[in-house]
């Protein structure tokens, strides 16, 4: 039975959607090289992307703008994510917070939540997560 009384907030990226297996794929495939997720150390793209910041001036640029698309929309689930959001939603309303700084980003968050058949009552685009 749902507790109305019970909210859950949830992220995105990195919680509901692994955009960082996705962002490896690219990367490796684009650069030749046979980078895994353990390789990475620090989760700033500037620093463990190197190569996508020497060819295009920024890894940021090279994946959230560049290739947007690639990476939020096709981006497959985190492993168990979608059954566990099916079990929030039993226990209460379920608040998506998510920092997507374009519209774009923004309609592909939507898509991509759709796509998976992710149930949420509402979802919150913020600036900041603190």
């Amino acid at each position: 039975m749902k507790n109305n009384k019970t909210t859950f907030v949830v992220d995105l990226d990195g919680v509901l959607r692994d955009i960082f297996s996705q962002m490896i794929k690219l990367y490796n495939n684009e650069f030749g090289e046979n980078l895994k997720p353990e390789d990475v150390k620090d989760y700033d793209v500037e620093v463990s992307f190197p190569k996508a910041h020497a060819a295009y001036g920024s890894s940021y640029h090279y994946f959230f703008e560049k290739h947007a698309d690639y990476i939020f929309l096709l981006s497959p689930p985190m492993e168990g994510a979608v059954e566990a959001m099916k079990r929030l939603q039993e226990y209460g309303k379920i608040i998506i917070a998510t920092i997507q700084p374009t519209i774009h980003n923004k309609i592909l968050a939507l898509k991509w939540l759709d796509k998976w058949g992710v149930p949420y009552d509402e979802i919150r685009f913020v600036g900041s997560k603190a």
